[in-house]
């Protein structure tokens, strides 16, 4: 019985100290409604049929302007395919875009023997749109 009242003081104690410990966090500085409504349109690139391991320029036209993403990181992957999420400025609507696959592999996206180029311009309806862009060598893209 003794040992018994012993576990209990303990228990009562343990949860006095969770109770008397807890802190509450207060921050002066919330995030704004714009930030916490930051949703931006988005296109996902999803390119198959290229030579694997091959370089990818992205080139697009949005609310703020002409952006080219091209680095080591954009390529297709072992199986020639380019999965890529493109967010787009919040607040864009109409956007262009041109992806240009180095497929000849020398290292350069201007009109060549084997490149391949994809032009395209739409549109969205909110920021929260996601636009699917499924995409094949032999169909969609252009010798460039």
């Amino acid at each position: 019985m003794l040992l018994h009242k012993f576990r209990l003081a303990l228990f009562v104690a343990a949860v006095l100290a969770v109770v008397f410990n807890a802190r509450c966090t207060y921050d002066a500085n919330p995030p704004s409604a714009a930030q916490l409504d930051n949703a931006k349109p988005l296109v996902m690139i999803d390119a198959s049929g290229f030579i694997a391991a091959r370089a990818v320029q992205v080139q697009y036209t949005d609310l703020l302007g002409t952006v080219t993403l091209q680095s080591a990181a954009e390529k297709t992957d072992s199986s020639g395919r380019f999965l890529y999420p493109l967010y787009l400025t919040h607040g864009t609507r109409s956007f262009s875009l041109s992806i240009i696959v180095d497929q000849n592999g020398n290292g350069s996206f201007l009109p060549a023997i084997g490149n391949r180029r994809y032009q395209w311009a739409s549109a969205f309806t909110s920021d929260s749109e996601t636009i699917p862009l499924v995409l094949t060598n032999s169909v969609n893209f252009s010798a460039y």
